[in-house]
């Protein structure tokens, strides 16, 4: 029960500092360890959800996020999708567009390491292009991933500017997460997400806690839900997501 996304962090979704929902681009991606494709067009996500910020309704994000993967060797996949997303009353629309490489350079039948690289886009006057390295090293008790794990995920994201005289931003960003196989089909995930600027102190970015059931060999449902005590400026945000992966038939 992997999936990649997301990387939105928050892999913006990819895989930043909002372990959710990516401030920047609002892309989505679900807590869950992440897993290469089957060769050939094998995997479709769909993903629609809401983010509280405060206590008005227009500072909220209501989103969906689609997105297609494709299985190029046994260890390499890629990916592309888009973000539809508005305020809390559907107005302020945008869309964001996102592609993406990853691959397993470690697999063994407990560890196993994965290297990606995603590039993210936001539309309109304050579009901008976000580049993201990114790496995750997981540890799973049983080799066919169906009772405990641990994982970490580190991910540094690099920002373009909208002002022509300033730097692009760079954060580092690290989210270490834990998932438990309740039953058959079942899978309880936990995942905390912390980032720090540059030249600034680490802070949290919030707890998401997954639950994730196969309806069929094609067909997985995710449910999460993300909190953000908030810090600074930021205010306390709640986030709800659902989500629908596929797997075509040219994985099965």
């Amino acid at each position: 029960m992997r999936n990649p996304q997301s990387l939105r962090c928050h892999l913006g979704l990819a895989f930043v500092a909002a372990g959710f929902v990516i401030v920047s681009s609002h892309r989505a991606r679900a807590a869950d360890t992440v897993e290469t494709w089957s060769v050939g067009a094998t995997d479709v996500d769909f993903y629609v959800g809401y983010e509280a910020r405060g206590r008005k309704s227009q500072n909220g994000v209501t989103y969906t996020d689609m997105m297609l993967g494709y299985g190029l060797s046994e260890r390499l996949s890629a990916y592309l999708g888009t973000t539809l997303a508005g305020n809390g009353r559907l107005g302020a629309a945008e869309p964001s567009f996102y592609v993406g490489l990853f691959g397993t350079v470690v697999d063994t039948q407990h560890l196993d390491l994965d290297l990606f690289l995603d590039t993210a886009t936001t539309q309109g006057p304050a579009g901008t292009l976000t580049v993201t390295p990114a790496v995750e090293l997981n540890l799973d008790a049983d080799a066919e991933r169906q009772n405990v794990g641990l994982y970490l995920r580190l991910s540094a994201p690099f920002a373009g500017a909208t002002d022509a005289d300033a730097a692009p931003t760079a954060e580092l960003a690290w989210n270490p997460g834990a998932y438990w196989t309740v039953h058959e089909g079942h899978q309880l995930l936990f995942e905390v997400v912390w980032a720090n600027a540059r030249e600034q102190a680490a802070s949290f970015g919030g707890l998401s806690v997954g639950y994730n059931v196969a309806l069929s060999e094609a067909l997985e449902l995710i449910h999460e839900l993300h909190v953000n005590p908030g810090h600074d400026d930021e205010p306390t945000s709640v986030a709800l997501m659902m989500g629908l992966i596929a797997s075509l038939p040219a994985a099965r």
